[in-house]
């Protein structure tokens, strides 16, 4: 009762924190080297700054300057 998840009580739950700046800068150039995408300094810090490290909030607003870029492109 009062559980939002289907596997509550069956899964381990673990807290994630936020990533400090280095990691998620790390991150986000390792997705992007491999393609024709590439951020400026200040869209990384907008990124950095908007997401306040959390990792699925980064990943969320990234793929969208991505696929922004990406749409730029063609």
């Amino acid at each position: 009762e009062g559980d939002t998840s289907p596997l509550a009580g069956i899964c381990m739950q673990i807290e994630v924190r936020p990533w400090d700046p280095d990691h998620a800068e790390g991150f986000l150039l390792e997705r992007l080297k491999e393609t024709s995408v590439a951020f400026s300094a200040s869209e990384m810090k907008q990124l950095l700054q908007d997401s306040r490290g959390m990792p699925k909030l980064l990943m969320y607003l990234a793929f969208n300057l991505y696929r922004q870029k990406q749409r730029q492109e063609l």
